[in-house]
């Protein structure tokens, strides 16, 4: 029998906005009421990742410890949750209808994104999410197994999918995205959504063979998806 699995991204997918940028604000000031005026350094830092300089692992290794660091990385226990309490009012409309008939059709629901478990863990679990593949973070501010994004994104879900014992022909699986980077993730996938408002990228993305979704808004018939069926 075919298990049923649904993956989410969650920046701008699962929720209205990226994360982490606001992640590090919310750690900054909970840490020291002086950390917050380090953010153009940050700013600076991503201007960097920009020009080629460095990955984008390298990039939140230092905005991390820039933003927190080593009270701010002692904390993440406890400020990731604070923070996913505040994220959760930010899911989107559609991708929580999604979310809730995956789950009434007894759909495995995952969270696979690159931000980082300390938050992205308590929020999966807020949502009832059967596992959250993410960004582990030392005390140090070390990135464990390196940042989950793009290919090794896909290669932690099969990781998970193995650690649970299933196979690729075990599972039925629907991914959602808003990123190209996770072309490797929605390409694997049997029907994958591309979550974007604009008229351009929904092209791109059918022609890549995703179906454009606007999660923005609750959508009746996106439902057809989990019954099987393509949306009209």
């Amino acid at each position: 029998m075919t298990i049923p699995v649904i993956i989410f991204d969650l920046d701008e997918t699962l929720t209205d906005r990226s994360s982490f940028t606001g992640f590090l604000l919310f750690g900054a000031w909970r840490t020291h009421w002086m950390r917050p005026i380090l953010l153009p350094l940050w700013v600076f830092a991503m201007l960097g990742y920009k020009a080629g300089l460095y990955d984008r692992g390298q990039l939140k290794q230092f905005g991390l410890r820039l933003m927190l660091g080593r009270a701010g990385l002692a904390r993440l226990d406890i400020l990731g949750p604070q923070f996913a309490n505040r994220l959760i009012r930010h899911v989107q409309p559609g991708a929580r209808a999604l979310w809730d008939a995956a789950g009434a059709a007894g759909y495995r629901r995952v969270i696979a994104t690159a931000a980082i478990a300390s938050y992205a863990g308590p929020l999966g679990a807020a949502l009832g999410a059967d596992a959250v593949v993410a960004t582990s973070v030392a005390s140090d501010g070390t990135l464990v197994g390196g940042n989950c994004y793009a290919q090794r994104k896909l290669e932690r879900v099969q990781q998970w999918l193995s650690a649970e014992g299933l196979g690729r022909s075990d599972i039925h699986v629907i991914a959602a995205s808003d990123s190209f980077t996770d072309a490797p993730l929605l390409n694997w996938a049997d029907q994958a959504l591309f979550v974007t408002r604009r008229a351009a990228t929904a092209k791109r993305a059918k022609g890549c063979g995703w179906l454009p979704a606007d999660f923005g808004q609750a959508n009746p018939d996106l439902a057809r998806i989990i019954r099987g069926s393509p949306p009209q």
